[in-house]
């Protein structure tokens, strides 16, 4: 008769300990899912991170695959009395570029891109008898030049250089302050 009550002590002594077990395991389970979003969430941030662009303002010396890019100035210029701009204004960026490569480089205005604050692409004016950038830089050799652009009357632009000429695709970005 003693054996009849050992046998349910023992099953339930022994659901006790499973009970146990499975309890320290959903906490240690719980930690590693922590520590897993956590890392997840950090990995994110730090994607998100190396995708925001990096924005240089006038005056910055940009260094790309060899090349030096400074914008030194930007202004709003008067149209030409010939050649009326389509949009409100004209702007004026000046341009410096240089080759510290030990090859020919070709620098060319068609490389610079400008955008109003909805991210729209604006054009080039043409208007101007003074020719923009368009030539072979050996190397140590800079070329100084300006951009011209039929704007709107905005305060804030987005100048990007893109060249055609590099083997990887990169692009570099200012911000463009007007006054």
């Amino acid at each position: 008769m003693k054996k009849w009550y050992l046998a349910p002590l023992a099953a339930v002594l022994l659901l006790a300990g499973c009970n146990d077990t499975e309890d320290k395991k959903t906490e240690s389970d719980k930690k590693d899912a922590q520590k897993t979003e956590q890392t997840e969430k950090e990995d994110s941030a730090n994607k998100t991170q190396e995708k925001a662009p990096v924005f240089y303002k006038i005056g910055d010396v940009v260094k790309l695959d060899g090349i030096e890019l400074t914008i030194k100035s930007a202004e709003y210029t008067e149209e030409d009395e010939y050649s009326k701009a389509e949009k409100d204004k004209v702007i004026t960026l000046a341009v410096s570029v240089t080759n510290t490569t030990d090859k020919t480089i070709h620098a060319d205005s068609s490389d610079f891109y400008i955008f109003d604050k909805k991210g729209n692409q604006l054009e080039e004016y043409y208007g101007y008898d003074q020719f923009a950038i368009n030539k072979d830089l050996e190397k140590g050799q800079t070329a100084s030049s300006k951009l011209y652009f039929d704007v709107t009357a905005e305060k804030t632009f987005e100048l990007k250089y893109e060249p055609a000429f590099l083997e990887q695709s990169k692009e570099v970005k200012w911000k463009i302050e007007m006054d």
